[in-house]
C-alpha cells in the first residue's frame, strides 16, 4: 500500500489500531477526546417527591395512597412554592409507583409517627415487584416507637430507603406500606409541606 503525506497533514496508507480509514491526524484524536471527556455518565436525570395530604389514625396502609391522598409536592392547588422536582415525573395508581424511566433509582420512604397512647410501635416498608405486581417483596423496612408522655402526643420518624434497579417500567414498581405493630400510631401528614412523604431520584443507567 502507497504511504501518502497529504497537503492537510494526515498522512495515508498507514494502518493505525483502529483508526478509521488508517488515517492518523491529530486534530480527529482532540476532537474525539474532547467528546468523550463531555459525554456525561450516570448523571441524575429525574427527581419527583409525593407526600401524604393529611393525618390518617390507627390505619393500616398497603399500599400507602390506596385508601388516603397523596400529592406530587410541587407547587401548585395552593401549596407553597419552592419545590424542586425534574424530568419526568413519577405516576401512582391505588399506591402503586411507575417509574418514567429504566435505570437505577435510589427510594427513600419517610414516615412521620405521633401519638400519646403508650408503647406503640409503627413499621414502614417499601416493597418491589418486578413482575407487574403479581407478586412483591418488601426489600426495605424502618420501625419507631412512642413511648408514654403522661397523654401528650410524641412524635417521632420511621425512615428506609434502598436502591431499585428498574429494568422494565412495565414490570418493576414500588409501593409503601405502613402499619400499627402495637398501640394506636397516626401517620402525620400535610398538604402544604412534607411530614410523610416517599422520594425517587435516578442515579444511574441500569
Amino acid at each position: 500500500m502507497t504511504i501518502t503525506i497529504n497537503g492537510n497533514g494526515t498522512i495515508t496508507g498507514i494502518s493505525v489500531g483502529g483508526l478509521p480509514n488508517g488515517i492518523v491526524d491529530t486534530d480527529m484524536l482532540a476532537d474525539n477526546a474532547v467528546t468523550a471527556a463531555k459525554t456525561p455518565l450516570n448523571t441524575i436525570t429525574h427527581y419527583d417527591c409525593w407526600r401524604l395530604t393529611a393525618n390518617t389514625v390507627d390505619e393500616d396502609e398497603d399500599p400507602l395512597g390506596s385508601t388516603t391522598t397523596i400529592e406530587r409536592a410541587i407547587d401548585g392547588n395552593g401549596d407553597r412554592p419552592g419545590f424542586g422536582t425534574f424530568g419526568n415525573p413519577m405516576t401512582h395508581s391505588g399506591g402503586v409507583f411507575t417509574f418514567p424511566a429504566t435505570g437505577y433509582w435510589k427510594v427513600e420512604f419517610i414516615a412521620a409517627i405521633q401519638g400519646s397512647d403508650p408503647n406503640q410501635v409503627s413499621d414502614s416498608k417499601i416493597a418491589v415487584t418486578t413482575d407487574g405486581g403479581s407478586t412483591w417483596e418488601p426489600l426495605s423496612r424502618g420501625m419507631g416507637s412512642i413511648h408514654d408522655q403522661g397523654g401528650n402526643d410524641v412524635h417521632n420518624t420511621n425512615y428506609c430507603s434502598l436502591v431499585v434497579d428498574v429494568t422494565n417500567t412495565s414490570n418493576v414498581k414500588v409501593k409503601f406500606m405502613f402499619y400499627n405493630e402495637e398501640g394506636s400510631t397516626t401517620i402525620g401528614g400535610n398538604e402544604n409541606y412534607n411530614r410523610t412523604c416517599m422520594m425517587f431520584t435516578r442515579i444511574g443507567d441500569t
